[in-house]
């Protein structure tokens, strides 16, 4: 027979044991109050956020901290900047470790009690002090129910029921920073565009001056020259304070130095097989599901009797409808901006072969230089047309997946 020092319970030890029953009864509250199902349609039910060491943002991508942590910003960082850096996203992420570690410690101190109780059970089994046998039995059992209740509670940390809130809003932030980016992008074009349309104007107008004191020229012509000189100018310097302010806000939104030490890359390619893949009924059906106002209001209970049915599923319907017309509209919006960019793209290509055939006129002498000016600027605009149009179409690609993803 194995022997063992007897333990007895003492008075603290009773007070330990009404303090655990009274715990295993707030554990059971506090998980059913503490943690709400996921609403009825939602597509990523319980998906459990990754443990990797790279967190899959919301926009799909999964950035080294290699990358986001230098200073150059790519389309695809933003979604991952947002979960890293932005301070709203970080409150809400570090509340939930701080969670995750206080429950962490708890759930550590009951298992040691737990296998403590264990032990005193045991001892009393050996000693035949059925007293103390008993009361430790209930201890372990009130400790062992405590140690699931927290491991419940961590594993629901992960799950998508907890967190989405934090999603819904990441993928909000991550939308508004995409948008900004295509604007700042869309503000470069132009910028672009009109500060070489500055220096042409500025030469038209030095040539007219010339011509002017030659007697080829009329005033008119040299005021209308300096004044679409000075127009391009005002114009780039507008453009460069608006290209400023959206970036500083970007900055601020991704939670990066907004004092000029970051730059933006290029926008990727549009992607038209994505764009020839798209099942709009089917995203339909997504959109209204995903959607967080949708979700919402199916988890909203009525007010109780026939009339507060009829006008939740009232309100249900209408915000069906809504969705449905808006996500039809987006693509829709696909639509007609992939023509307009079909119809700039050909444009382009043919102010290609103009601008070509021009330069060569040109190094012939067949053509002025003002002529030869006038058919640069044409060039260059249709170029602009052209990227402008991409990007307008690439924005309503973003637009109509954010709505199909419930934003």
């Amino acid at each position: 027979m194995k022997i063992r020092k007897q333990k007895r319970i003492t008075g603290s030890s009773r007070h330990l044991f009404v303090w655990a029953c009274s715990l295993s009864v707030l554990l059971c509250m506090n998980s059913q109050a503490a943690f709400a199902a996921a609403g009825p349609g939602q597509e990523e039910r319980e998906k459990e956020l990754s443990e990797a060491a790279l967190y899959e943002a919301v926009d799909g991508y999964q950035i080294p901290e290699e990358e986001r942590v230098d200073s150059v910003i790519e389309y695809r960082e933003l979604g991952s900047l947002i979960y890293y850096y932005n301070s709203s996203v970080r409150e809400i992420v570090t509340g939930t470790e701080d969670s995750r570690t206080e429950y962490t410690e708890i759930r550590d101190y009951l298992r040691n009690e737990r296998d403590s109780a264990h032990r005193d059970k045991e001892d009393a089994e050996d000693s035949g002090n059925m007293e103390d046998y008993v009361a430790n039995s209930t201890l372990e059992e009130i400790y062992r129910s405590g140690v699931k209740s927290y491991n419940d509670s961590i594993k629901r940390l992960d799950q998508y029921s907890f967190n989405r809130n934090r999603i819904v809003l990441e993928r909000q932030l991550t939308s508004a920073a995409q948008s900004l980016m295509i604007s700042m992008q869309s503000l470069r074009l132009q910028q672009n565009y009109l500060g070489t349309a500055e220096e042409l104007y500025h030469a038209l107008y030095d040539n007219q001056t010339v011509q002017f004191k030659a007697g080829l020229s009329t005033g008119q012509t040299v005021q209308a020259a300096y004044n679409n000189w000075t127009s391009a100018r005002n114009s780039l310097e507008s453009l460069a304070d608006s290209e400023s302010q959206i970036y500083q806000n970007l900055c601020l939104l991704l939670g990066v130095d907004e004092n000029g030490s970051m730059t933006f890359g290029a926008l990727p390619d549009v992607d038209f097989q994505k764009i020839d893949a798209i099942e709009l009924e089917k995203d339909v059906e997504r959109a209204v599901n995903n959607n967080s106002e949708m979700i919402n209001l199916r988890r909203t209970n009525s007010d109780g009797g026939s009339s507060g049915i009829r006008d939740k599923k009232r309100k249900v319907d209408a915000l069906e409808k809504e969705i449905r017309i808006e996500v039809q509209r987006l693509h829709g919006e696909i639509i007609q901006t992939r023509q307009a960019y079909e119809a700039a793209a050909t444009g382009f290509s043919g102010a290609k072969s103009t601008w070509s055939n021009a330069q060569t006129k040109y190094s012939m002498g067949m053509l002025s230089y003002a002529e030869y000016l006038q058919e640069e600027m044409s060039y260059i605009r249709k170029e602009t047309d052209c990227k402008t149009a991409e990007l307008n179409l690439f924005q309503a690609v973003q637009d109509y997946e954010w709505a199909v993803a419930g934003i």
